[in-house]
């Protein structure tokens, strides 16, 4: 790692992670993870950009991840804000992402640590974004589940015959058949087909439906150390609406229960009341924005003849 540049924003290679890590934990204290998931999440060995500033001693008191068109992160240590190191950073990050046309806040194409920008009572630093130009799209969220209190509520499920839900075969047509399901939902990807466990829904045969069912632990590990992913859970949206989804969910929710999980995480959703019948509470939120610079240019050019 670079720390060379004391009192300045400097590009460099991330060799030594220890001290970044400890400084996201201080900067995240409801979203801690570990070295090693911070690390793969962010990128730092495929490609993304990091720069740092240096304090005094040359250790960093700021960072900042830069991956395509997005700004994965972007922290400061609380001692150290109201001094301009965010702006001198963030100024660092946009000269990386200018060329992309657009910086994202959160989420690259591939991965994120994030989502958007958190918001709790320990940090909200949106204010921060839109003072610089950035705009407001949506609010994301994550919420937390208790299992060792949740109980299935047949009342809120699809009961048609037509619908059955079941484990995804390990076979190329059944990973194909869920691959293109997932194809189909927004911004899902082939998430059916590459996961290691999915619950699909199957509605006459056909798969309409999935959701992540495996005993993974959730991505903030430190911060949450009894919880296990939940998800992504989605469905064609020619089935929404009547119980489709809820009855995937619970079913996924009862086979992790049944593994023994004390807690699902749901992470990146804007469905808080829909999981809340269930009783999952929310427990962090994220401002969703980007700054982009093709429109500003192309309103400043002149017209035409």
């Amino acid at each position: 790692m670079n720390t060379s540049f004391c009192g300045g924003a400097s590009t460099h290679d991330a060799a030594d992670f220890t001290a970044l890590h400890a400084l996201y934990n201080l900067c995240f204290p409801a979203l801690r993870t570990d070295p090693a998931s911070l690390r793969h999440r962010l990128g730092i060995d495929t490609g993304s950009q990091v720069l740092s500033y240096a304090g005094p001693n040359g250790a960093p008191v700021g960072f900042a991840v830069v991956r395509a068109d997005a700004l994965l992160l972007l922290c400061v240590a609380p001692p150290h804000r109201n001094r301009g190191i965010g702006s001198a950073l963030l100024r660092e990050a946009e000269t990386l992402l200018r060329p992309c046309g657009r910086a994202v806040l959160g989420h690259a194409p591939d991965t994120y640590i994030f989502p958007g920008v958190p918001m709790d009572r320990h940090t909200d630093a949106h204010a921060f974004f839109e003072k610089r130009g950035y705009r407001y799209s949506w609010t994301a969220c994550d919420m937390a589940l208790d299992l060792t209190a949740y109980a299935h509520q047949p009342s809120l499920d699809c009961h048609d015959p037509r619908l059955i839900t079941r484990m995804r075969r390990n076979t190329p047509e059944d990973r194909a058949q869920a691959g293109r399901c997932s194809a189909q939902i927004e911004n899902f990807g082939d998430f059916f087909a590459r996961l290691p466990d999915v619950l699909l829904a199957a509605w006459d045969g056909a798969v309409v439906g999935g959701c992540g069912v495996s005993m993974e632990h959730c991505l903030y590990t430190e911060a949450w150390p009894d919880a296990n992913t939940f998800g992504p859970l989605g469905v064609l949206e020619a089935y929404r609406n009547r119980g489709v989804g809820m009855r995937l969910c619970q079913d996924a929710l009862d086979r992790l229960q049944a593994q023994g999980a004390k807690q699902a995480y749901i992470g990146y959703t804007w469905l808080e009341d829909w999981y809340g019948k269930l009783g999952a509470k929310r427990c962090m939120a994220y401002w969703m924005g980007e700054k982009s610079w093709i429109y500003a240019e192309k309103d400043a050019w002149p017209m035409g003849p």
